[in-house]
């Protein structure tokens, strides 16, 4: 019994790891080559790109932000934390799907005004920018006071690139194979603010921008949903396995 239950287990974890390898193609499609199948293409000439739309342009990420840069740790470092106060992110806080402010560090009002230069700001794009969890972004939808520390990047858009499409960019192949390429070509732990400024994105028109930012929320609220299914079924197979193992013995 406890086999059977394992091997369900097995073929559940499988089937979430190719729901998010779906949701990646998916997404790396979209940002690419747009949501028409049927839309004339242009050789983007860069190879990593490949072709993309023929009313795209190519541009880089310095020409479409207002804001490149990460924050500091604040003077004192741990010490200044606080249990309750504004909440400071750092790379564990920043993932693919979220920004996640469970067990959050938090500052003083007067520690986070003392950063005004690493204050973040609501459609801020998060990457985090040193570590095993360099590459992780995700936007800031929450409207609320916040500041970042020195692991993590805000790259903040401007009115010709939206939130969602930016960020879909950066989580894509093509922002991960830039940041891997950087990476092993200057053998550094850590992503600079000149290379990630020089990074280069496919870019639809705004009106085209809503359309696939809509589609890619729609589909990751699709393939989330379908995951967290999968790991209910499994807490419950496991479950099911204490019990019968506890009721046998």
């Amino acid at each position: 019994k406890t086999a059977q239950i394992d091997e369900a287990i097995t073929i559940k974890e499988k089937q979430i790891e190719l729901l998010k390898e779906r949701k990646q193609i998916i997404i790396q499609q979209a940002v690419t080559q747009g949501l028409d199948a049927n839309a004339p293409m242009k050789d983007s000439g860069v190879d990593w790109i490949g072709e993309i739309p023929e009313h795209w342009g190519l541009k880089r990420i310095k020409h479409v932000t207002s804001k490149i840069g990460s924050g500091i740790t604040p003077s004192g470092g741990g010490s200044t934390y606080l249990d309750d106060g504004i909440p400071l992110l750092r790379s564990q806080n920043v993932h693919f799907d979220r920004i996640d402010l469970t067990g959050v560090a938090r500052i003083s009002d007067k520690t986070h005004n003392s950063m005004s230069n690493s204050k973040v700001k609501q459609g801020d794009v998060l990457l985090n920018i040193t570590g095993g969890s360099i590459g992780r972004c995700f936007y800031v939808t929450a409207n609320e006071e916040m500041n970042v520390n020195q692991h993590v990047c805000i790259v903040r858009p401007t009115n010709v690139v939206m939130p969602v499409f930016l960020n879909a960019v950066l989580a894509s192949e093509i922002g991960q194979g830039q940041i891997w390429f950087f990476q092993q070509g200057g053998g550094r732990e850590g992503l600079n603010f000149q290379a990630l400024k020089n990074f280069l994105i496919a870019l639809p028109p705004i009106s085209e921008q809503l359309k696939i930012a809509n589609y890619i929320q729609e589909i990751e609220r699709k393939i989330s949903s379908a995951i967290s299914m999968q790991q209910q079924q499994i807490e419950k197979l496991k479950e099911y396995k204490t019990t019968l193992i506890n009721s046998a013995v």
